[in-house]
């Protein structure tokens, strides 16, 4: 097979693009992806341009194109979704990321240390162009896995972790050092990270959750509830407890605890204060929640 081989349908989505002057779809991706150019570049049968193109702004595609929010954001801003249906941007993304591989090379080593708490993506896309400028890096984290929320709040149904097990790999050839399973504070402490590097990153994101002041047994915030369920593998644990539950919120991790506690309880009911079509979440994981059983009161 070529190696700029494109299947029909790829090449149906990309010639139904415009290449606006002005792309939407660019305005609206939060990583800045040259989205007009990489389709431009299917368009013209040059798959490893294309390749090019998107990895010059962003490492990690293959996350990107499973997670984003891309109803909302780029398909969200497209000239095509005005009056029809967007340009399928997350689709092409996906073919280019699963079609080309990108290897990156450490540069010459300029004597400087950096250390990074957090091993979620921010830590592991500053640590790629960090590597690239010649620095050391050092990524600590307290689970045993790297992806941070990706790993611990995200189902395995929903998102495949052998990508988080690939990007893993790229880094450790890259020269990357991990230090999993080591909490700061417990394992070593921030001074010693700060003697120890010329520079300490904190990549931690949001550690503390809001319970609006609800309380007692069987109230559970959502992240923590994501992460006994998908690092610590509590389900005997629910299904002996519970068996009923109810979701209070309307966004992405709600759909995410919805859809986990229906596969373990009886029933789970999502109570969301506005309508279903106001609700944050991806329409598709509202849609496959209801699919899965999940009742949903707005």
């Amino acid at each position: 097979m070529s190696d700029n081989y494109i299947d029909e349908e790829t090449v149906k989505m990309a010639a139904y693009c415009l290449s606006c002057p002005v792309p939407r779809c660019e305005n609206g991706c939060p990583v800045g992806n040259q989205i007009r150019d990489f389709i431009k570049n299917i368009k013209e049968s040059d798959v490893q341009k294309s390749a090019e193109t998107l990895y010059q702004v962003n490492p990690f595609p293959q996350l990107t194109c499973r997670l984003c929010d891309y109803a909302r954001q780029c398909q969200g801003h497209c000239v095509r979704g005005i009056k029809g249906e967007p340009v399928a941007v997350h689709k092409i993304e996906k073919f280019i990321s699963d079609s080309v591989k990108k290897t990156y090379q450490a540069g010459e080593d300029n004597g400087r240390t950096v250390a990074m708490i957090g091993a979620g993506v921010a830590s592991l896309a500053a640590a790629v162009d960090l590597r690239q400028a010649g620095y050391q890096v050092d990524i600590y984290d307290k689970l045993d896995r790297i992806g941070g929320a990706i790993y611990s709040g995200i189902p395995s149904y929903r998102f495949d972790k052998k990508y988080l097990d690939e990007i893993y790999q790229d880094e450790l050839d890259l020269g990357v050092k991990f230090h999993l399973n080591c909490e700061i504070g417990r394992d070593v402490t921030l001074q010693e990270l700060q003697e120890k590097y010329d520079r300490v990153i904190v990549n931690i994101g949001a550690q503390v959750e809001k319970k609006y002041g609800l309380s007692g047994d069987g109230c559970e915030a959502g992240l923590s509830l994501l992460y006994h369920l998908n690092v610590q593998h509590e389900e005997d644990k629910y299904k002996q407890k519970y068996h009923s539950a109810v979701v209070w919120g309307g966004g992405n991790v709600a759909m995410d605890c919805a859809r986990s506690l229906v596969r373990i309880l009886g029933e789970v009911t999502v109570i969301y204060r506005r309508s279903q079509k106001e609700m944050p979440a991806n329409q598709i994981e509202i849609e496959e929640a209801k699919k899965e059983g999940v009742k949903l009161l707005s």
